[in-house]
């Protein structure tokens, strides 16, 4: 029960980041940097506030890259959405310096399915190791 709290309330703290985000304006310094990680693990498929929190997030995250000044370099790091139980599932989608626009296909590509990979000695745990 408390594992299963836990995970959602990471889902949410994502989601709600990114709101906040998408309200806060993107003033930089010239070549900035900004990696986003979404949360792709099976949690998401949870409700926050009525809607499923992968449904918010890819949501919020459309906005919050229409925004994006010139000036600053993207990356993106998606987790937990390409193997179920596996929790080292991350993936570098978008290394610095990919447009927006590329990311943004790829953030509505994402298919929640697997686990959050907190750190590898949880995972260790997990299997028993």
């Amino acid at each position: 029960m408390l594992r299963a709290a836990c995970r959602a309330l990471a889902g949410a703290f994502v989601v709600m980041a990114l709101a906040t985000a998408a309200n806060l304006p993107l003033h930089a310094a010239n070549n900035s940097n900004l990696v986003i990680i979404l949360d792709g693990s099976g949690s998401m498929w949870g409700r926050a506030g009525g809607e499923r929190k992968v449904v918010a997030a890819k949501r919020v995250m459309g906005e919050v890259l229409k925004d994006v000044p010139a000036h600053m370099r993207l990356g993106f790091v998606a987790y937990g959405h390409r193997r179920k139980g596996d929790c080292r599932d991350i993936e570098t989608i978008g290394a610095l310096g990919t447009a927006p626009n590329r990311i943004a296909s790829a953030v509505k590509r994402i298919q929640p399915t697997g686990k959050t990979p907190i750190t590898p000695m949880r995972c260790a745990k997990r299997r028993g190791s």
